[in-house]
């Protein structure tokens, strides 16, 4: 499937949506099962596990890079 201008345009906004929603997220200093409820996860148990351990390393790395 080729992608048309206007996909890619929707693509990047999506992609800069989700970053500020993270963005948002750290600064505000939830905790991270609050951040991660939050999320829009997987609620499939064979996928729970794996996005969590993702998520939670990403939010550990987020907030090490916060305080550097």
């Amino acid at each position: 499937m080729i992608k048309e201008p206007e996909d890619e345009a929707f693509e990047e906004i999506e992609r800069k949506q989700a970053e500020g929603w993270r963005k948002r997220q750290i600064e505000e200093n939830i905790s991270i099962e609050d951040a991660f409820n939050d999320w829009d996860h997987s609620h499939r148990p064979d996928q729970y596990d794996v996005q969590r351990q993702a998520f939670h390393a990403g939010w550990v790395a987020a907030m090490r890079r916060k305080h550097d």
